[in-house]
């Protein structure tokens, strides 16, 4: 049974870009299957693999329901959506996963090609953070390429402290309830 949703994780709200674009930010909810899937046809597959570290099936079978159910309790998923409603779809999803440790979760986060680098990923890591805050939650912990420069200052920017894997490849960032460095 989800958890009920209160504060930030209740709060659907309109924000707007660095640019002033209007958008939509609210959690992710079963009907938004199609929405996710046309999501993944607008990112190019670097996008896609800079996201799960690996080249993920996202159009098998069951793949866009088991993502678009997230339980409230262990997965937040939070989606941001353009406004006015006239084009339907998706511009991002950004993603908690609560871990077995308390006070830990996962982050992660996907946004459409054609809307990176206009805030769509700061709007969506910020309400995320909002929410582990809120939820009492002391590390969120988020892994990428070391190649993903956009996701690598959006980590900084939100004050996760990085760290490189031995090999070169991979970074990790850590957010222990820091603030956001303007």
């Amino acid at each position: 049974m989800p958890t009920p949703r209160t504060g930030a994780e209740a709060a659907t709200a309109a924000v707007r870009l660095p640019d002033g674009t209007p958008i939509r930010l609210r959690p992710i909810r079963p009907d938004d299957e199609p929405r996710w899937l046309s999501l993944f046809a607008a990112c190019s597959a670097e996008s896609v693999y800079a996201r799960f570290q690996y080249f993920f099936p996202w159009r098998s079978p069951g793949t866009a329901a088991r993502f678009c159910a997230a339980d409230g309790r262990r997965e937040i998923a939070w989606v941001a959506e353009p406004l006015p409603e006239d084009d339907p779809g998706l511009l991002g999803v950004g993603r908690l996963v609560v871990g077995r440790l308390h006070g830990s979760a996962e982050y992660a986060l996907l946004v459409r090609d054609d809307w990176q680098c206009r805030g769509v990923g700061g709007a969506l890591t910020r309400r995320c953070l909002d929410v582990a805050a809120e939820r009492g939650l002391s590390r969120v912990v988020s892994r990428t390429t070391a190649a993903n420069g956009g996701m690598l200052a959006l980590l900084r920017r939100y004050g996760f402290i990085l760290s490189r894997s031995a090999d070169g490849i991979w970074v990790e960032g850590i957010w222990s309830g820091g603030q956001e460095r303007c």
